[in-house]
């Protein structure tokens, strides 16, 4: 019977998580427990650690990232900036990874966002900001 020697996590780093934008945790060798007003990230702090070392990584969703990472876009048709009624359209970073999501809201037309000319419902896509390429994800057309 051989036993291994257990590994200790000395600390770890959060970015955009949740209510945390960039947090490193230090852990101690024995226990370690947070202290903090409620809303400070106490329990998204766990539950992030948790996630992660039980293999749940799955469980992660896109609500799980903080504002901090969406930026609004402006939606244009034929060269007109279009109301958040009409068409909407976000970025999100994670790390160095970009996503463009885009909604229209009234019946599909030509409109362009970041450069991008969709006609499209709905449109989910990666962002190359090295060549400014998208690479689509998905996208929901109108029923012709």
């Amino acid at each position: 019977f051989c036993r291994a020697n257990p590994m200790h996590l000395h600390s770890y780093r959060l970015q955009n998580f949740r209510r945390l934008r960039d947090v490193t945790i230090e852990l101690a060798s024995d226990i370690s427990i947070f202290v903090g007003s409620n809303n400070s990230g106490k329990t998204s702090a766990t539950q992030a650690i948790m996630m992660f070392l039980s293999g749940a990584k799955d469980r992660f969703t896109l609500f799980d990232f903080s504002s901090y990472t969406w930026r609004q876009l402006t939606v244009a048709e034929e060269l007109q900036i279009q109301p958040r009624d009409i068409a909407d359209a976000y970025r999100l970073q994670i790390n160095k990874d970009q996503w463009l999501f885009y909604r229209s809201l009234t019946p599909c037309t030509r409109r362009t966002v970041m450069g991008l000319h969709l006609n499209t419902e709905f449109y989910a896509g990666r962002f190359c900001s090295s060549d400014g390429q998208f690479e689509s994800i998905v996208e929901v057309n109108p029923d012709e």
